[in-house]
């Protein structure tokens, strides 16, 4: 046989229960849930930073899309973009981490070569391997040491060679020479042709008292005149020419002298050179 208690009683309880229960805290349970990162979006952003030459940026969205997607074809985009970071800033950690990236792409592609080439990935590692210093370059031989400078007195500066000296003295005596035949032969030419071109006229003159034909007169008058042209030429060409090459023959031994000063080599005693009219031409006198 069943028994229920009053109503009241049950009533009582009922709200007892109820309002126990609402006094008691109950614990709350939040579940937030995070949001998984899309591959695509962030490989979209790192190829525009990449684009834009934000290197930083562009390592952060691929290494955040490798580690979502754990694609391996996107290690050669990260290797790619700290190769491309490490021109622009020089800093040796891009290239290792461009280096820890290859090398992880090629371990790869070993196992599985039709996801890629592996002799680029190859390439790109000797090239980095020997920016890093690790390749086999050729020595470079260190700068030789200068010499040290020696103590003292300066040097004295280097003298002019003899040789040249005792060319140009040679030269000028040579030349000087040289002027003087010039002028003795233009004397003796002048002199012989002046004495033949006075033998001419006194001819002329005897011709002209023996009432001579012209014809002859004509041709003794001819020879005269072309004797005393070839006298003044003689006389004129032969000082003018012998004189200037006594000059020039003078300075070269005067500058030889100056050569042999700066030698030390007795070059302290001047070159005088003199030239005098005698009766017989030019007679040519100094101490050499």
């Amino acid at each position: 046989m069943r028994h229920f208690l009053p109503t009241t009683v049950s009533l009582a309880v009922s709200v007892a229960v109820v309002t126990a229960g609402l006094a008691s805290p109950r614990p709350v349970h939040a579940s937030v849930i995070a949001e998984e990162p899309d591959p695509d979006a962030l490989y979209e952003e790192g190829k525009a930073a990449f684009e834009a030459k934000d290197f930083e940026t562009a390592t952060d969205r691929w290494e955040r899309s490798y580690r979502a997607s754990g694609d391996p074809l996107v290690l050669y985009n990260i290797g790619t973009a700290y190769k491309a970071w490490y021109g622009k800033s020089g800093k040796r950690t891009h290239l290792e981490k461009a280096q820890v990236a290859l090398q992880e792409l090629a371990g790869v592609l070993e196992e599985d070569p039709t996801l890629g080439d592996p002799e680029e990935i190859a390439t790109m590692l000797d090239e980095i391997e020997k920016e890093l210093g690790g390749g086999e370059e050729e020595p470079v031989e260190p700068d030789p040491e200068p010499d040290p400078e020696p103590e003292g007195p300066e040097p004295e500066p280097e003298k002019p060679p003899k040789d040249k000296a005792t060319t140009l003295r040679n030269a000028g005596i040579g030349t000087m020479a040289a002027g003087g035949v010039l002028i003795v032969g233009g004397i003796i030419l002048g002199s012989v042709f002046a004495a033949k071109g006075t033998a001419l006229t006194q001819d002329l003159n005897t011709l002209y008292e023996m009432d001579a034909p012209d014809a002859q007169l004509e041709t003794v008058r001819a020879d005269g005149k072309t004797a005393n042209t070839i006298s003044g030429v003689g006389f004129g060409l032969g000082i003018v020419l012998g004189g200037a090459a006594i000059a020039a023959g003078a300075a070269l031994f005067a500058k030889s002298k100056k050569l042999r000063a700066e030698q030390g080599d007795g070059g302290d005693e001047e070159a005088r050179v003199r030239v005098q009219p005698t009766l017989g031409g030019l007679v040519l006198s100094g101490r050499f």
